[in-house]
Order: C-alpha cells, then sequence, then structure tokens
C-alpha cells in the first residue's frame, strides 16, 4: 500500500470519528423510539387528543412509530438504510406535520423538535444545528398559525412563546454541540499523531502524514512546517497542500536567514505565555 493511501486512510478515521462517533447510532434509534411510542400516552395523559382529522392524525403518529422502530432494527443490524445527516430533518418534518394535525401551537410536539436539534448539533456541529433550530422554528410557527389563525388574534403573546423558547433553545444547543465536536476533532488528531510512525516509511512520511492530518481538521489550503535539520545549521520545511495535484513536496532545505522570516511574527502580533493562566494574542 502506498504512503498516500496510509494517510488518506487515517484521514478518514479522525473525520468519521469526529462527526459521528460521539453519538452512537443505535442509542439515538432508541431515543426516537422512546419518544415516539410515548407521544400516544402523552396525549392520552394530556387529555387533549388532536380535533383536527383525528384518524389521519393517529394514522400518521402510528406511521412514524413505526418509521422509528425501522431505523432502530436498521441500527441494531449495522445497516443504515436512510443517512445519518438527513434522519434529523425527517423528525422535523415528521413533527410539524403531526403538529399541523393536531392543536397548532399549543400541539404536544412542540417538544419534540428539540431531539432533532440536539442530534444535529452533537453530530454535525454548530451550522447544521443551527439550520435545524431555524427550520424547527419557521415550520411550527408558520404550520401552527396557519392551522389556528384564530390565536393570532386572541392571544399572540402565548402564539409566540413557544417558537421564541425554541429558537433561543435550540441556538444554545447548536453552539453547545458545534465546541464539543470541535474538541473532539483536535483529541483525535491528537490520538492520531501521538500513534508511533512505522520506521521503515521514514520521518519525511511521518511528517507528511500529520500535516494531512491538520489540513483535514482545519479545512485548511496548506500547511507548512519549519524544523531544524540535524547535524546542520540549515532547516528543513515541510509542505503539503489540499489539492490532489500538489498535495505533497519533498522537504526543501532553508538557511538560517529563509527560516527566521518564516518563524518570526509579524511586527503587530505578540505573543504572551503563563503556566498558570490561559494563553493570549494580542
Amino acid at each position: 500500500m502506498k504512503p498516500f493511501e496510509l494517510d488518506a486512510a487515517a484521514i478518514q478515521r479522525v473525520d468519521r470519528a469526529a462527526t459521528g462517533g460521539y453519538l452512537d447510532e443505535r442509542a439515538v434509534s432508541a431515543m426516537r423510539c422512546v419518544l415516539a411510542l410515548s407521544a400516544p400516552l402523552v396525549m392520552l395523559i394530556d387529555g387533549a387528543p388532536p380535533t383536527r382529522l383525528t384518524v389521519l392524525a393517529f394514522g400518521s403518529l402510528l406511521g412514524y412509530c413505526a418509521y422509528c422502530v425501522f431505523l432502530f432494527i436498521a441500527a441494531l443490524r449495522g445497516k443504515a438504510f436512510i443517512a445519518s445527516r438527513a434522519q434529523p430533518w425527517v423528525d422535523i418534518l415528521a413533527y410539524a406535520w403531526l403538529a399541523a394535525l393536531s392543536s397548532g401551537t399549543n400541539s404536544i410536539f412542540f417538544y419534540f423538535f428539540f431531539f432533532p436539534v440536539v442530534v444535529a448539533s452533537f453530530s454535525r456541529g454548530l451550522r447544521e444545528g443551527v439550520a435545524a433550530t431555524l427550520a424547527s422554528v419557521l415550520l411550527f410557527a408558520l404550520i401552527g398559525f396557519a392551522t389556528s389563525p384564530e390565536i393570532l388574534q386572541s392571544d399572540l403573546q402565548e402564539a409566540l412563546a413557544r417558537p421564541l423558547y425554541l429558537l433561543l433553545l435550540g441556538c444554545m444547543l447548536a453552539y453547545w454541540g458545534g465546541h464539543e465536536k470541535a474538541l473532539r476533532r483536535r483529541i483525535r488528531m491528537l490520538e492520531e499523531v501521538g500513534t508511533v510512525a512505522n520506521p521503515r516509511l521514514g520521518v519525511e512520511h511521518a511528517m507528511t502524514q500529520n500535516l494531512r492530518r491538520l489540513l483535514a481538521i482545519f479545512h485548511a489550503d496548506a500547511c507548512v512546517v519549519v524544523c531544524a535539520k540535524p547535524g546542520s545549521a540549515d532547516y528543513l520545511m515541510y509542505r503539503v497542500a489540499a489539492s490532489p495535484e500538489n498535495a505533497a513536496v519533498a522537504p526543501r532545505v532553508l538557511t538560517a536567514q529563509s527560516a527566521q522570516a518564516l518563524l518570526e511574527l509579524p511586527p503587530a502580533v505578540s505573543v504572551v505565555w503563563n503556566p498558570g493562566r490561559p494563553q493570549h494574542d494580542g
């Protein structure tokens, strides 16, 4: 196997562990089943069954329960008939449909929207979480107001309260999930970098492999490292680019003067470090 193929496989392991490894598909599917199967019980305890198209509402709910059970069985068997990234969006559409068939903005399915927001945030990061939040808020508000137009005239404040709560809490969950995802990517990168390199491939291969990992983690266009050349006053510069045609080049030898230009900070930037305090750039 070629060294570049080894590097690509390592990068894919880092990306999979950072995006989808934190949330177990089986656990997510199980929680989705519990949430769906508890809906009929909650509706009975609440004492406010759907007032519009009752048969269609309960039929849709049973269909969604069957869908959740199907996903759970597929996850137990290690299969994914629907992409994990698409599953929260299917949940959002299903909850919006069920809310439209129930009590509009007063529907109990309002609380269900937090589940796809959490899954999207902690599996895909901040952008996906914010997008899921905005979609949930817009669908819940539009469908709720369309199915219950009288609430806009009788109690507008109460009608707007739930969408605003969903927006604020959803954004908080998205930020939290994005932060956790970034930390997982960095921890996974440190684990990969800390692994012992194959001595038969040499130092150059190990350095190039770690630079490619940095490119994958930070989605950078290029990565450059300058280090001292053993047994010499010169330096070595390793550079890896994101473009396939110029992914990696052989290390270049730099003189001390050339390396100093790359190692020095710009005139307008300074770094202050204290072992007992976080780092600050100014």
